[in-house]
């Protein structure tokens, strides 16, 4: 019997699809790195699979204290 997902409860696979779109999206938006057009994809990668707004906020916030100790 197959696993249905839920709205609340993502499959493994969605919750690891947006991960990876998190990761992709703090090295994109990192001070050393700043690709716009990527930070732009990679955010809505990351929703479509499944991450929230507040999650993408601390990628941002997170990746943008990276150049103050550079």
């Amino acid at each position: 019997m197959a696993r249905r997902e839920s709205k609340h409860f993502p499959s493994r696979r969605r919750r690891s699809q947006a991960g990876i779109a998190l990761i992709l999206l703090a090295v994109d938006a990192s001070s050393t790195h700043r690709d716009e057009v990527s930070v732009r994809a990679h955010v809505a990668d990351a929703l479509a699979a499944g991450a929230e707004h507040a999650d993408i906020l601390e990628v941002g916030e997170l990746a943008s204290i990276v150049g103050m100790h550079t």
